[in-house]
């Protein structure tokens, strides 16, 4: 058996336009599927995905990269030719350097942003539950954590604006002032609409509304924000009440259709609406944006805000890139492959 090399493989929003990424998206489904083949390819694996990423890293022989390789467009499902022109691969070292910069927020679309530590932590979880992690991929993760904890705290990468909550936030106040008067929906009870919800409350809005189509995930996020709840089966029908709407859900199609967005602001003269659609796929209908005062922002767009923010760090980022670099061979050559 040839000799273990340590392997990544996968695609970002780097590389793939928002439109392909909802085809990339690695769900529950498609995770296990990946994790299912790739147990015959490698020695250890470790499987991420979130909104802009969707990455398998992997110990195995040399003999089996090219098998590895095809493994992750398989198990979404996409014609390899199609993935192979919107992803990336590597080895070793750069492999090592790679999962460095994206625990410690540097390979992030927001860059600094903190909600990438704590997906790589679940996924790194989920994998030790599966028994797919081994020695090498145990000791490089714990050492991705204790990395990118010392970034954030000895580095001014997390300083400022990195979150998608706190852009949100601005943008909002830009439309509306002072936003402690907006009506706020939030749409679904996931961790991404939790936290841009909480960056409202803190910035002093008071009238949040919380719906899902479980009613109980509803209640549950609705105490802890605090915020009132409706039925899901409501929300639409009273759309039109709320001027900022924050969309989260894991909906494989569209939760606020042209129609309805288009109903909602009829029953606003002069009064704008704010969408903010955080899912991936997509839950607000790119067009709702072409509506006569509408607002409407989905992640890509925050992104480019946020990379506009980025420019004042710009310099110190590539110095931290840089020292990510010299310790990502130091750890390689630590993993004894």
């Amino acid at each position: 058996m040839s000799e273990s090399r340590l392997f990544v493989v996968g695609t970002t929003h780097h590389l793939a336009p928002l439109e392909l990424r909802e085809r990339f998206t690695l769900d529950a489904p498609r995770t296990e599927s990946l994790y299912q083949a790739v147990r015959a390819a490698a020695t250890e694996a470790f499987v991420l995905g979130t909104c802009n990423r969707a990455e398998l890293y992997a110990v195995a022989p040399a003999s089996r990269a090219e098998e590895l390789h095809r493994l992750l467009p398989e198990a979404l499902g996409v014609d390899p030719k199609v993935f192979a022109s919107h992803s990336f691969q590597a080895a070793d070292a750069a492999a090592v350097a790679h999962l460095l910069e994206v625990a410690s927020g540097l390979d992030s679309q927001i860059i600094g942003e903190t909600e990438i530590l704590g997906q790589v932590k679940e996924s790194y979880d989920d994998a030790t539950r599966r028994g797919t992690v081994g020695p090498a991929l145990h000791r490089l993760l714990q050492k991705a954590f204790q990395t990118a904890k010392k970034v954030r705290s000895e580095t001014a990468v997390g300083r400022g604006q990195v979150s998608i909550g706190n852009i949100a936030v601005e943008l909002s106040a830009r439309i509306y002032g002072d936003i402690s008067r907006a009506r706020i929906l939030v749409i679904g009870s996931g961790e991404v609409a939790e936290k841009t919800a909480t960056s409202f409350i803190s910035r002093g809005a008071r009238q949040v509304t919380v719906t899902s189509r479980t009613l109980a995930h509803a209640e549950e996020l609705a105490a802890r924000l605090p915020a009132q709840t409706i039925r899901w089966e409501a929300h639409q029908a009273v759309l039109g009440r709320f001027d900022i709407v924050i969309s989260g859900t894991a909906a494989p199609e569209y939760i606020v259709h042209h129609k309805v967005a288009e109903a909602a602001i009829r029953l606003r003269p002069r009064q704008p609406m704010f969408y903010v659609d955080l899912a991936m796929p997509r839950d607000v209908e790119p067009s709702v944006g072409d509506l006569p005062n509408v607002f409407r922002y989905d992640l890509e767009d925050l992104g480019a805000i946020a990379r506009e923010n980025l420019r004042a760090r710009e310099a110190e980022v590539a110095e931290v890139r840089a020292g990510l670099a010299r310790r990502a061979t130091d750890l390689h050559n630590a993993l004894r492959l």
